[in-house]
């Protein structure tokens, strides 16, 4: 079971540091607008098991070899 957020604050995104690269992605594939917004909400989702997080680092991390 998910608890959901009271406040942005204790959203899993809020605290994200790929916020930006997430939404340009979202902007480019809006199919990932309902992952993102399954996520939003649940305020004890880790972001760092995110599949846009983890696509994100990992793209970051080949361009940066």
């Amino acid at each position: 079971m998910s608890r959901r957020i009271n406040a942005l604050q204790e959203s899993p995104c809020y605290k994200c540091t790929t916020a930006k690269e997430c939404m340009e992605r979202i902007r480019r594939k809006p199919s990932l607008m309902a992952f993102y917004d399954s996520i939003l909400g649940n305020a004890d989702f880790d972001y760092h098991a995110c599949g846009i997080y983890i696509a994100i680092t990992v793209d970051n991390i080949e361009r940066s070899e």
